[in-house]
């Protein structure tokens, strides 16, 4: 068991390092929270399931490009999304 817990936890730290190649998981979580939104309103949102979110924060799935880019642009221009909730 502790050998399956050892892989298992180079296996997520593996997932994090080229997860992070493309976008930093924190930086959707400080997005996420600059917005004032949990893990299920932004994921109800921007869609990807309830646990999208989760998994993107932890580094365990690499999110859609379309969604990092979305949220480069809420980052600098928060005002706008009334506009995408409305889309």
């Amino acid at each position: 068991m502790a050998e399956s817990a050892r892989t298992s936890a180079a296996m997520l730290e593996f997932n994090k390092q080229v997860n992070a190649s493309t976008v930093d998981p924190a930086f959707i979580a400080s997005v996420r929270k600059k917005l004032a939104l949990d893990q299920r309103e932004a994921a109800e949102i921007f869609g990807g399931g309830i646990n999208a979110f989760s998994r993107y924060e932890n580094g365990k799935t690499k999110p859609p490009l379309a969604l990092v880019k979305l949220l480069k642009v809420l980052d600098r221009h928060p005002e706008l999304l009334a506009e995408v909730r409305a889309a």
